[in-house]
């Protein structure tokens, strides 16, 4: 876990076909969906080390607007049984 609170997970195969960005944050859990080949595009960094996926709000909007990226976002909320 970073110190903003975020994991990033990235998963793909070889051909490209899309893979996953997981950003766990404390009230909301973000996936977006994207292709390899567009996320070495977009994502901040290098092809032969780190990349980085922004996630300030000028980057979500960007993301949201994208249509190549497809995405949805979890509230995450405590709540109890016993209050029921």
């Amino acid at each position: 876990m970073s110190s903003n609170g975020f994991r990033i997970a990235l998963g793909s195969d070889k051909s490209g076909e899309p893979c996953a960005v997981v950003v766990d944050g404390r009230e909301i859990i973000r996936c977006f969906l994207v292709s390899l080949a567009h996320l070495e595009k977009i994502a901040g960094g290098s092809a032969e080390g780190m990349r980085y996926w922004q996630m300030t709000d000028k980057c979500l909007s960007g993301y949201r607007a994208d249509p190549l990226i497809k995405g949805f976002e979890l509230q995450t909320a405590v709540c109890s049984w016993r209050d029921s």
